[in-house]
């Protein structure tokens, strides 16, 4: 049995430290740090020897793919063709419309696979009347780099202050459609799949008098059909229709939050808005009137309401029913508001 000779301690108990004891202490020490040394040297040129091919060839993957410096060059108006100059309709009187930027669109209107532009442009207004007749513009792309000014054979010029555009196949014949949102009236151009368009604005009813800044195409009707729990599908009417009703004389009880709580779930039981509707109708011709009750009572029933002036109707490929909220005496096989 090898006898394991401890190193001697350096500070006996009673004795200063020896010369020659300290010497083999420092010397067992270095003996020992080098052969830990030695041992992890040379498992770490093992190690190495095995990872540097895949470290070499990292490099090479890196050094080969280089990351693409994407980079942006201004092409002058000479060399695309796109020569079109927005007018604000700047005045000193500092109007809002003049101080909001109009919109442009990118779309394929010729179906030929390539981009083509159309540049939405100021004009006449209440406010101002420009110097110069203004319109919008639209580029056919020439595939090459360059654009051609195709406005007037396309018979899109606008002829509105302009504010923004939203390109969309409205009626789904597979050609682009243009909608021009504006300060006055709006503009819905069809595209007639020749390269040319049509102002269908008012045979559309899209004029939206007033001031639009900008729109957006989308399926009304797969849009708003609600699931409901057990796969049923709710169809919610746009609030609107209830300011048409005869009923809608600027009272507050006839709105959204009247018979809908915003914080609750929507109630499927129409003998509940039947209440909603009772509460404020007279039950009896000849009851007198009070603050909450001044409603005129309804001479056929005091019940189902929402059944008579509110009937569910179908929207067409919305495969399901929805409230319409054009309150009105609804004749038997009306359905449709005249």
């Amino acid at each position: 049995m090898t006898q394991i000779i401890p190193l001697p301690n350096p500070l006996p108990e009673g004795e200063g430290v020896k010369a020659s004891d300290k010497l083999k202490f420092i010397g067992r020490a270095l003996c020992f740090v080098a052969g830990m040394r030695t041992y992890y040297y040379r498992h770490f040129k093992i190690a190495l020897a095995v990872l540097l091919p895949f470290l070499n060839l990292s490099l090479i993957t890196f050094a080969q793919t280089p990351k693409p410096n994407v980079t942006f060059e201004e092409v002058p108006a000479k060399k695309s063709g796109i020569t079109w100059v927005h007018n604000n309709a700047h005045s000193t009187d500092r109007y809002l419309p003049e101080t909001v930027g109009t919109g442009c669109a990118f779309f394929d209107y010729d179906n030929d696979g390539w981009m083509d532009i159309y540049l939405v442009n100021s004009g006449p207004s209440d406010f101002y009347t420009p110097s110069t007749p203004l319109k919008n513009a639209l580029y056919h792309n020439n595939h090459d780099g360059t654009f051609t000014d195709v406005t007037d054979k396309a018979g899109v010029a606008g002829g509105t202050f302009g504010m923004g555009v939203a390109a969309g196949d409205y009626d789904g014949d597979g050609w682009v459609d243009l909608y021009i949102t504006s300060y006055g009236r709006n503009i819905l151009y069809h595209n007639n799949g020749n390269g040319t368009f049509t102002d269908v604005t008012d045979k559309a009813g899209v004029v939206a008098s007033g001031w639009s800044t900008c729109a957006v195409w989308f399926d009304f009707e797969k849009a708003l059909l609600m699931p409901k729990q057990g796969g049923m599908n709710n169809l919610r009417y746009q609030p609107y229709r209830i300011f048409s009703s005869r009923g809608h004389s600027g009272d507050p009880r006839i709105s959204c939050v009247a018979c809908h709580d915003p914080h609750d779930k929507l109630a499927e039981d129409a003998a509940f808005y039947d209440s909603k509707c009772l509460a404020c109708h007279l039950t009896t011709r000849g009851q007198a009137k009070t603050a909450l009750r001044s409603a005129p009572a309804c001479p056929v029933s005091k019940q189902q309401c929402t059944t008579c002036h509110m009937p569910k109707i179908e929207l067409p490929g919305a495969h399901g029913k929805f409230t319409d909220h054009w309150i009105r005496i609804v004749k038997p096989g009306e359905l449709a508001p005249k």
